[in-house]
């Protein structure tokens, strides 16, 4: 969301700045006096841009903890799977012992930081105060904390859940391992669903055109074609068998709208950035500089998409071609964690170009 905060940010600067810099002005130099009153209003923009995100960076921080903390306990209960191979299972109980304990004070952590009081959030400069993209940003900011607090409490179940299968794998109960890959599965279905619910909010409060809404578009598609390979996973083990074919031609689908959403998203930020560099006097302002540096990054953002979306291709073919373990699939995105990680790494980017 701090990038969408941006992006409004740089879409105002050019509303407030349209009485001071008219395209009138474009004939004659602009004067000391019209420069002075752009710099004021570009200041403003630019300090509540930086309040808003600095007042978002809880909810992003915490829903990032999350995140880990389930790709942790995704990791554990992984390795119980494969305890009931074990004979001697001191190592392994010892192990899960302390490993639960950690993980139960971890969500016990996050729990208490969802529980904190929201904050007020920045008012809003005057000049803003009749741009609807800034009411209704503000809107979807509020909106996702309360998704993000909501998340964690629907998830507690499923987490202390896991950590019960993982102690029973440990204590050398078999019917533990199948359970904990059942579970595992329909875990992260359900964390992805919850990320795409997240985005909708995001999507259905930015303009259709934009760099913001091209990502969060990409983003989706990705959690959707990782979804189709989680329910063909529970499909071939555990169900009456998938379509192999129907659920390759769907992610390959989601895998070519992703670079559709990737070619977008450059494009949106740049013209973004050159509508408001088309006034001399806005173009002076250090504001049009961090858009101009906004639309470089997501230059990158777009070819990291790119590359997940042959990932997922890659995914396609190893469901179209899976004859063993339908887990096995999911060795084709492996390279992805790579790519994640540059995706949360630019995303960081641009909260610093936004913040200073």
């Amino acid at each position: 969301m701090f990038s969408k905060v941006m992006l409004v940010a740089v879409a105002a600067l050019a509303f407030a700045s349209n009485a001071v810099a008219k395209p009138a002005h474009r004939a004659r130099p602009v004067t000391p006096a019209e420069q002075k009153q752009v710099d004021d209003v570009a200041a403003q923009v630019q300090t509540w841009a930086a309040q808003m995100v600095l007042w978002s960076k809880p909810d992003n921080d915490l829903l990032l903890a999350m995140e880990r903390e389930l790709v942790e306990v995704t990791s554990g209960a992984a390795r119980a799977t494969h305890f009931i191979k074990h004979a001697d299972r001191t190592a392994d109980l010892t192990w899960a012992t302390e490993w639960i304990a950690a993980r139960k004070a971890t969500y016990a952590e996050l729990q208490t930081r969802a529980a904190q009081p929201t904050q007020p959030t920045p008012s809003i400069p005057a000049r803003l105060a009749t741009y609807g993209k800034v009411g209704r940003m503000k809107s979807a900011l509020l909106k996702q904390h309360g998704m993000v607090t909501a998340a964690i409490t629907r998830y507690a179940p499923i987490h202390d859940e896991l950590l019960q299968l993982v102690d029973s794998a440990a204590r050398g109960d078999s019917r533990a391992p199948d359970q904990l890959r059942r579970r595992l599965v329909e875990m992260n279905i359900a964390l992805l669903e919850n990320e795409n619910a997240t985005f909708e909010t995001g999507i259905a409060t930015s303009d259709d055109n934009s760099a913001s809404t091209a990502l969060m578009k990409a983003e989706q598609e990705g959690n959707l074609a990782l979804i189709d390979a989680y329910r063909f996973i529970l499909d071939q083990k555990f169900g009456s068998g998938a379509d192999l074919g129907a659920t390759a031609a769907s992610i390959r689908a989601h895998a070519q709208n992703i670079d559709a959403a990737a070619d977008q998203m450059g494009k949106a930020a740049h013209k973004s950035a050159d509508k408001i560099g088309f006034e001399p006097a806005v173009r002076k302002t250090p504001l049009y500089g961090i858009a101009v540096a906004v639309a470089e990054n997501y230059d990158e953002s777009a070819q990291v998409e790119h590359g997940l979306a042959d990932i997922d291709r890659g995914l396609a073919d190893a469901i179209e071609h899976s004859k063993g373990d339908p887990f096995e699939v999911l060795g084709a995105v492996k390279g992805s964690t790579v790519l994640v990680e540059r995706r949360l790494a630019l995303g960081v980017k641009r909260r610093s170009l936004v913040t200073g």
